[in-house]
């Protein structure tokens, strides 16, 4: 057993230096030890609380930063026009950029199922605020409203699917590839259902029949080991 020698604190053998004054430690009567396979004699602890205040330091930083960017904006409005009008755009936009920035921070577990839960009420508010401002209900309750609704219902089930264990690799990227498809014939047909009160598909098969080769393609890669081994040695996966 050694000691520091500039303050005295008993040290342990995995020890490079004093854990109180940070003296480095040099005996030069004992061979220097294998430090990967000794048990380091303090937990873990300390680093996963550090983090933890760091992620909260930034959290706080960057709320009061942009709630102080909100409140000029509203008042620099509020004394050039005696009212609110601009501001509002700024004041939502800000919110969601906060949503999407401090959400992800102040989360420990089910990190990104609580960001889209989070960003999408965050973005159905911001999309609710033009809406009130531009004095148009239609077109967020027939395109805006469902297009977000569907899109964050994809991400929740493919989070759900990779959690669970049944979505990796080629499976993952062709349900992304397929729900990217699906979410274009439904942009369009709820455009269309908007503008024309009828449903004429164009642009969007387009996208899909590509994508649902890809999606094939990539299934039948997936069952071929051997191809399926040599394409991820290639793309380095």
């Amino acid at each position: 057993m050694s000691y520091c020698v500039h303050c005295g604190v008993e040290l342990e053998k995995s020890e490079t230096k004093c854990p109180l004054c940070g003296t480095v430690v040099l005996d030069p009567s004992e061979p220097a030890p294998n430090l990967k396979n000794v048990p380091r004699p303090y937990p873990k602890r300390v680093e996963q609380l550090n983090a933890r205040i760091n992620r909260q330091f930034t959290s706080v930083f960057v709320s009061v930063f942009m709630f102080f960017a909100a409140l000029i904006c509203l008042i620099i409005n509020f004394l050039t026009e005696n009212g609110l009008s601009w501001s509002q755009y700024v004041v939502s936009s800000v919110f969601l950029a906060w949503v999407v920035v401090t959400g992800p921070l102040l989360f420990r577990k089910g990190i990104i199922l609580k960001s889209i839960l989070c960003d999408t009420a965050a973005l159905l508010l911001f999309l609710y605020m033009i809406q009130q401002t531009d004095g148009t209900a239609a077109w967020y309750y027939a395109v805006a409203a469902p297009i977000t609704g569907l899109a964050a219902a994809f991400a929740v089930l493919i989070d759900l699917g990779v959690r669970a264990k049944l979505l990796n690799g080629l499976a993952l990227a062709s349900s992304i590839v397929l729900a990217a498809a699906v979410g274009c014939i439904a942009i369009e047909v709820l455009t269309d259902l908007y503008l024309y009160s009828h449903v004429h598909l164009g642009w969007s098969l387009y996208v899909l029949i590509p994508c649902l080769c890809l999606v094939c393609f990539m299934l039948i890669l997936r069952q071929k080991r051997r191809l399926n081994a040599e394409v991820k040695k290639r793309l380095h996966f």
